[in-house]
């Protein structure tokens, strides 16, 4: 880190707006260890200024700290921080069922590895979610495992326990 931004970090005079624009600006040139730092610091100095969760929660993503990035996300959410037209937790989601679907294709394909290597990505950056055990259970269902399908399809069921359709898959398992 450059004695400046050290300094800036450091000091206990620099303006909330002053470490954000710092953030952003180390954000655009894709420095986002020390945006992430800038954006700490200003919420430190305001911890209520919504938007900086969010830019927390982009800087944590793109660092691939997720659980921070689904924290902060979720925090910026509530308290209507976007930025733009999208929610930092939309985005977050978005990628992760992009991973899912991608496994999904790979499943289909009989690239089976690959297949769970996508979806065990989507659920590293999505959480827990009963959609991404489904694809996983589903992908042992191609590939012949159904011990390993009723695991998972068991998680999922875990987590959305009114959800007929997984109901029905786990029923089918036992038969």
């Amino acid at each position: 880190m450059n004695t400046l931004a050290r300094e800036v970090l450091q000091s206990r005079d620099v303006p909330h707006e002053d470490l954000v624009g710092f953030g952003i600006g180390l954000f655009q040139q894709e420095e986002y260890e020390l945006s992430n730092k800038f954006f700490g610091r200003a919420l430190e100095v305001r911890p209520k200024g919504l938007g900086v969760y969010a830019y927390c929660a982009m800087t944590s993503f793109h660092l691939g700290h997720y659980e921070k990035a689904r924290k902060y996300a979720q925090i910026a959410d509530e308290g209507g921080g976007e930025i733009g037209a999208y929610s930092p937790a939309f985005f977050i989601s978005t990628i992760a069922d992009c991973y899912m679907k991608l496994g999904q294709s790979h499943a289909f394909l009989r690239k089976y590895e690959l297949a769970f290597n996508e979806i065990n990505k989507a659920i590293e950056i999505g959480g827990s979610n009963s959609q991404f055990f489904c694809a996983m259970a589903g992908t042992y269902l191609l590939k012949g495992d159904k011990v390993e399908a009723n695991k998972f399809y068991k998680k999922a069921m875990a987590l959305d326990p009114s959800n007929k359709w997984i109901q029905e898959q786990i029923s089918k398992l036992s038969e």
